[in-house]
């Protein structure tokens, strides 16, 4: 903006005859900056009763590999491995044939540095979780035994096994537990039919088997379901793989633990999580919140809200509540506060816990 000026006669000397025009500089008037604008006051920022303790941090399940390496199977256990399914399969459709099939072993050749066994009974009401771990001299075994329906309980115990056992228990089993066995069906004359047959039990029951190396890489596999020829492919490489260590539960001597430790909830917690992440049996769910409370960590939350907004199913009905009382139990806040109903609750905790 041009300044405006202002001019002024200024005398030389009494009476003098002309004058001297002498600008003066006079500031312009004050302009703003800017335009008048209403001030806007941001929202209170909403604090979340879900976690005034703390928030859930990221756990990595599982190491990913931009490409899949796989370790040589040994030939010896490979042949024991088909010996023992060829002698155990039920052929229950015929003509067919019975191929065997490996899955890559991720895991290094190096002994595994921790294995964790699952196995549980659907009418029995039981689930327990065991790691075994590997230290300088020996295998260290932590075990969560629970029973659900009968004497309801949850046992933490320990014990300690010789390395040279554990390592021929591992060698056998990161074998079987890759086996695929299948049946392929043989084509037959014109008109003819296959000759299909099988057996089929009550007996429901899970087998789980996780083995790690010392760089994280793990082969899992597990089995959830009914005893049966159809399942036969699972049922038989996931009994092979885990016997021995099965078998080992009863002849250690375990003592129990007086608390729950740290490495126990983050046994639980990445067990929970792994479980959650791949759509477990509907019984293995609700065994899994029923322990959430008593050993889980803020880290779990999430997925206990995701659990509480599911219904109208009768597990899914009978999980939901628990499900809120280890929200209530891990947080330090009820959901169910001033809620006068458990959607309302469901609600609540849908959005106070949200990330």
């Amino acid at each position: 903006m041009l300044a405006r000026l202002s001019f002024a006669l200024v005398l030389v000397g009494c009476g003098a005859a002309h004058a001297v025009v002498q600008p003066v500089y006079v500031p312009p008037p004050c302009v703003s900056s800017h335009e008048d604008k209403p001030v806007v006051v941001p929202p209170p920022v909403h604090e979340s009763a879900c976690w005034k303790k703390a928030r859930p941090k990221t756990i990595v399940l599982e190491k990913k590999e931009d490409y899949e390496y796989c370790s040589g199977i040994d030939g010896a256990e490979m042949a024991r491995v088909e010996a023992r399914i060829r002698k155990d399969f039920v052929v229950h459709r015929k003509p067919s044939k019975l191929v065997i099939d490996f899955g890559c072993d991720s895991i290094s050749s190096a002994p595994a540095s921790e294995v964790i066994f699952e196995d549980g009974s659907g009418h029995g009401g039981t689930l327990r979780i065991v790691r075994f771990r590997r230290a300088a001299q020996h295998v260290d075994v932590k075990m969560i035994a629970s029973s659900h329906y009968y004497n309801k309980a949850t046992e933490i115990s320990s014990a300690q096994m010789p390395a040279r056992d554990f390592d021929s228990m591992v060698a056998q089993a990161r074998v079987a537990v890759l086996a695929k066995p299948h049946l392929v069906p043989l084509a037959l004359p014109p008109g003819a039919a296959h000759a299909s047959g099988g057996s089929h039990s009550s007996n429901d029951f899970h087998l789980g088997l996780r083995l790690t190396d010392d760089e994280d890489h793990a082969i899992e596999r597990h089995f959830t379901g009914y005893e049966g020829s159809d399942a036969q492919g699972l049922i038989l490489p996931m009994r092979m793989a885990t016997e021995r260590f099965e078998a080992s539960l009863s002849s250690l001597a375990f003592t129990k633990d007086p608390a729950v430790a740290d490495d126990v909830r983050d046994l639980f917690v990445r067990r929970f999580l792994y479980a959650m992440e791949n759509q477990p049996f509907w019984w293995i769910t609700e065994r899994m919140v029923a322990l959430a409370a008593q050993l889980g960590t803020i880290d779990i939350v999430p997925v206990l809200v995701k659990i509480a907004q599911k219904k109208g199913e009768a597990s899914a009905d009978r999980a939901r509540p628990v499900a809120l009382d280890a929200i209530a139990a891990l947080t330090g806040w009820d959901p169910r506060k001033d809620a006068k109903d458990e959607d309302e609750a469901a609600a609540n905790a849908l959005r106070e816990c949200a990330l």
